[in-house]
């Protein structure tokens, strides 16, 4: 037998691969994998806690799954915005300044 934490990373494993592949279908896939890991003997809470948290954390896009969730957006200072521009190397270089500044 396992240790607990194993079975529950497969189950979370499982559960966010099935959320990155679908999207139109996903209630029945999610009930497919719940049958298929209730008829392996995992526990019914176990499972449930894990969709939850699945789905919780499916709509904090750009953020890797086990991190902080993204802060909110600041609102932008006023004035000049400063960009840079990485460049390579070229004769023309003296020419792109000028249309720039």
């Amino acid at each position: 037998m396992h240790p607990g934490h194993v079975s529950k990373n497969v189950l979370n494993g499982q559960f966010y691969r099935i959320m990155r592949l679908h999207d139109d279908d996903l209630k029945v896939v999610i009930e497919e994998l719940n049958a298929d890991f209730l008829a392996r003997g995992y526990n019914h809470l176990e499972i449930d806690q894990c969709i939850a948290e699945v789905v919780r954390t499916r709509h904090n896009r750009g953020t890797p799954y086990f991190s902080k969730p993204i802060p909110q957006e600041q609102p932008r200072k006023e004035g000049p915005v400063r960009s840079r521009l990485i460049l390579m190397f070229s004769n023309d270089i003296r020419i792109v300044y000028d249309i720039i500044k």
